[in-house]
């Protein structure tokens, strides 16, 4: 068993960021709960495994399946209508079991740029990336009136439709890119001098970064940024 996780709960078990959590998890033997709308998508075999169904976008419905000494992932990403309500349901129904900690994953963009704005607030940002821009922030003012102990693990944006890391491909604007490693961390406190938007995809570095981060009390209401292992370039580039 990891540190002090008894049980990881991971919400979004069969996503983009979900799955590979889970596959890292599995590695070091935690005993997890993969928590999706589809558990028919997620075909692991293994004895610390267990999946189950769950709307998270309906009040109440994760309370059934956590236990008080769960450690908690979210990691889900919905459609825009009903992703406010799963983040804040899932928020609910940690705070109702007693647990009393949760790690959610988000984006550099509700990083600090200075004293004063985040990432979300630069006005290109809001142009080019509104959707993401939105929820970054509705996570991050959600998050500063929260009873719990929260810890938003940061990494740029999952592009959709991304092969899988070990292809070390990306479909980018319709073109195949070849991805470059990039291990380096990108930074350990709620801060971020010069914002680059690299488009990120998900991988094991940050996958086990996330596991780092649940199994410790560390970083409690706090937001820390990595970079990911790989990355596509900009768009132009």
């Amino acid at each position: 068993m990891e540190g002090s996780i008894k049980r990881l709960v991971v919400c979004g078990a069969s996503g983009n960021v979900g799955l590979p959590v889970v596959q890292a998890a599995l590695a070091r033997a935690i005993k997890v709960l993969a928590v999706c709308r589809n558990p028919d998508k997620i075909t692991i075999k293994n004895e610390n495994l267990t999946t189950v169904a769950v709307d998270l976008s309906k009040d109440g419905a994760l309370l059934e399946v956590l236990h008080p000494d769960d450690t908690v992932v979210f990691c889900a990403y919905m459609s825009e209508g009903s992703q406010e309500s799963s983040f804040k349901n899932t928020f609910k129904a940690v705070e109702e079991k007693g647990i009393q900690r949760i790690v959610y994953t988000g984006g550099v963009m509700s990083m600090k740029i200075d004293d004063e704005q985040r990432v979300y607030d630069l006005e290109d940002i809001k142009k080019n990336y509104a959707a993401y821009a939105k929820n970054n922030r509705m996570q991050t003012e959600f998050t500063a009136q929260s009873k719990l102990n929260w810890t938003e693990v940061d990494f740029g944006m999952v592009i959709a439709g991304s092969k899988t890391p070990e292809s070390k491909t990306t479909n980018f604007y319709g073109k195949d890119v070849k991805l470059v490693e990039f291990t380096e961390v990108l930074e350990d406190v709620e801060y971020v001098t010069a914002p680059t938007f690299n488009f990120y995809v998900m991988s094991e570095v940050i996958a086990n970064k996330i596991i780092d981060v649940a199994s410790k009390q560390v970083f409690l209401r706090q937001h820390v940024a990595y970079n990911n292992g790989l990355y596509a370039p900009k768009r132009g580039l």
